[in-house]
């Protein structure tokens, strides 16, 4: 099921997000590039996880990062930007 595979948002729009979620998404982007690679994507769903997001806990739980990040991945560039992240959980 996709919805528990896609976790990249927490309940709250990404137009206006928490400061848990906007705390996690600046610590998991390590070059500081405003995007997610797959590794900094894998690091903001644990964070997410960690702060209580019911769709990350799922991903970590079945290690779905890579199949998270292939939907979240709209244009397939290997990078997760905002807008995609707004669409992935707008779709799924």
């Amino acid at each position: 099921m996709v919805c528990a595979a896609i976790a990249v948002m927490p309940s709250a729009s990404w137009s206006d997000p928490s400061e848990t979620e906007e705390k996690n998404y600046v610590a998991a982007d390590k070059d500081d590039d405003e995007h997610l690679n797959r590794t900094e994507f894998e690091q903001f769903v644990r964070l997410m996880a960690d702060a209580g997001n019911s769709k990350a806990k799922r991903i970590r739980f079945f290690r779905a990062y890579g199949y998270a990040f292939g939907i979240a991945d709209a244009n397939g560039d290997g990078l997760i930007a905002p807008d995609e992240l707004i669409e992935a959980d707008a779709n799924n």
